[in-house]
C-alpha cells in the first residue's frame, strides 16, 4: 500500500491535467465548444468492493466518496475543488 505523503499533490496534478485535456474533445451537443467537466477532491477512509454479478463494476462508498461527490456536482465547470480534509 503506497502511503504517499505527496498524494494530494498528485491528484490535483491530475485533475488539473483532466480538466485541460477535455479542451481537445468537441461537445456533441455545442459544435464549435469544448466538454467541460468538474472535479471534486476529497480524502479520507472508504469502502470498496465488486457490485453486481450480471455486470459487475468496482464500487467506492463512504462519506469520502460523497463529499467529493458533492463538491464536484456544486463545483463550477472547468474547476477542480479540494477539500481542507486533502
Amino acid at each position: 500500500l503506497d502511503k504517499s505523503s505527496d498524494h494530494a499533490k498528485r491528484m490535483v496534478a491530475m485533475a488539473i491535467d483532466m480538466v485541460d485535456a477535455t479542451k481537445k474533445i468537441a461537445s456533441p451537443l455545442n459544435p464549435g465548444e469544448h466538454i467541460r467537466i468538474r472535479v471534486g477532491i476529497n480524502s479520507g477512509p472508504l469502502v470498496s468492493g465488486v457490485v453486481g454479478e450480471k455486470v459487475p463494476k468496482w464500487s467506492l462508498f463512504g462519506d469520502t466518496v460523497n463529499t467529493a461527490s458533492r463538491m464536484e456536482s456544486h463545483g463550477m465547470p472547468m474547476n477542480v475543488l479540494i477539500s481542507k480534509a486533502t
